[in-house]
């Protein structure tokens, strides 16, 4: 039994738990790849068309927090050295 990949925009924000201004600003500033991420038919006429690779989009989000921790480190050892040359 195959898994279900591409899902309309209300099913993929209800798998991925974010909301539609978080999905379509990954797409808007190239986060999300067309053909990859999610894709347009010829009959789409707006965002609601389009449809979303659920896993790939997850693996996206999970990469992206996944480096949150990072910069959070590196914002408090920039802060640290600040106040050492206070």
């Amino acid at each position: 039994m195959s898994q279900k990949t591409w899902f309309p925009v209300k099913q993929a924000l209800e798998e991925l738990g974010i909301n539609r201004q978080q999905l379509f600003q990954m797409r808007d500033d190239g986060t999300c790849k067309l053909g990859t991420h999610y894709a347009a038919f010829p009959e789409t006429r707006s965002r609601d068309n389009y449809r979303w690779n659920v896993p790939k989009v997850k693996s996206l989000l999970a990469k992206q927090e996944a480096v949150k921790p990072n910069t959070k480190n590196v914002i408090l050892s920039f802060e640290k050295r600040l106040v050492d040359a206070a």
